[in-house]
């Protein structure tokens, strides 16, 4: 008889059964068995949720489907698999840095690191140190050999964003880099070899710092053999819905939760100017989504837009974009709460239900 109930368990767990129990039941074993059996589903649906979002992120190209980001789509599938060096030009907050990610994924070099830079951040000595690297001694303080990001990029690329920013001396040793492939760390004397793919960015115009003789015109046509252009947001306002779409779904606050859209919000959002582009955009979403807490819809009070600024709209019929998450099979037949499960387990082992 207790080999016929152990072959039963048996058979329950190959069906599909988590955990099985015999009797007499302890009820701090049940316990803690319940809060395993939580934990772990748990667990499975978030890596399920991530490995879905990973695999977007790795197939996915620039969101967009107005003219002129499938242009720039285009741009990036007939460049990416070249060693060509590539300047990305477009306003802040545009999305500079993901159309040279999308480069890296598409790249033969997509096996390697991505190194991104933001050249306005750093002073003289520092950029240089922590682009090329130094030498033991190279300075005061330097009492050990630093790689630096361009070694740090090798066989992959190295994004240096707003280029414009660099200093003239930084410029001459980068065209070097460039033009021979070769580079030397801050205080040292032997020539290295920069196996990387350099891509760089910039809100200003080069060639009008290259007249005002504020950009060396050899790294200035160095840089621009390939120029992708990023348009502002206020120039593919048709993309905005996808855009409030995808920063839903992919938001860590609302992964839990289904959350949709009014329309009057979508028209709001569409009819805003955007000066921060796509970031600011991504910052009004995810600052809706928090101040919506629990509401399955994000209403125009949710909004908060720029000091000064506004996203007035007239009044149009609510209609909910339904975006739902990952947990949505479960949320939509009842919430699970942990306390409650426990208690339910503990009645029916009891035998009191």
């Amino acid at each position: 008889m207790q080999l016929h109930h152990r072959h039963s368990c048996n058979m329950r767990v190959k069906d599909g059964a988590t955990e099985y129990l015999t009797k007499p039941i302890s009820l701090d074993e049940l316990d803690l068995m319940v809060e395993r059996v939580l934990e772990q589903t748990a667990l499975r649906r978030d890596h399920q949720f991530y490995k879905q979002r990973y695999q977007k992120l790795q197939s996915a190209h620039m969101l967009g489907g107005s003219p002129v980001m499938v242009a720039v789509n285009r741009l990036i599938d007939a460049v990416a698999s070249s060693d060509m060096t590539v300047l990305i030009q477009g306003e802040s907050g545009v999305g500079k840095e993901l159309v040279a990610q999308e480069l890296h994924r598409h790249s033969e070099r997509a096996d390697g690191n991505f190194v991104a830079l933001d050249c306005c951040t750093l002073q003289e000595n520092l950029f240089e140190s922590e682009l090329f690297g130094h030498e033991r001694g190279a300075f005061t303080g330097a009492d050990r050999m630093k790689r630096g990001l361009i070694e740090g990029a090798e066989n992959g690329t190295l994004f240096l964003d707003e280029i414009g920013d660099i200093d003239p001396s930084i410029q001459a040793k980068l065209l070097r880099v460039l033009e021979s492939g070769q580079f030397r760390r801050l205080g040292g004397t032997k020539d290295l070899k920069a196996n990387v793919r350099i891509v760089t960015a910039t809100n200003r115009r080069l060639d009008e710092l290259t007249g005002d003789g504020r950009f060396r015109p050899g790294l200035y046509y160095r840089l621009s053999a390939f120029v992708i252009d990023v348009p502002p947001l206020r120039d593919r306002r048709e993309d905005i819905a996808e855009l409030v779409g995808h920063f839903i779904r992919n938001t860590d606050i609302s992964h839990r939760n289904k959350k949709g859209a009014s329309a009057r919000v979508l028209k709001q959002l569409v009819e805003y100017d955007w000066p921060g582009n796509v970031r600011e955009l991504k910052n009004v979403v995810e600052r809706a989504i928090i101040l919506a807490g629990d509401d399955s819809e994000i209403r125009p009070q949710h909004l908060t837009f720029a000091p000064g600024r506004s996203g007035n709209s007239s009044d149009v019929p609510f209609c909910e974009v339904g975006w739902v998450s990952h947990r949505s099979k479960v949320g939509s037949s009842f919430p699970v709460c942990c306390r409650a499960v426990r208690q339910s387990v503990r009645v029916y082992a009891s035998g009191t239900c």
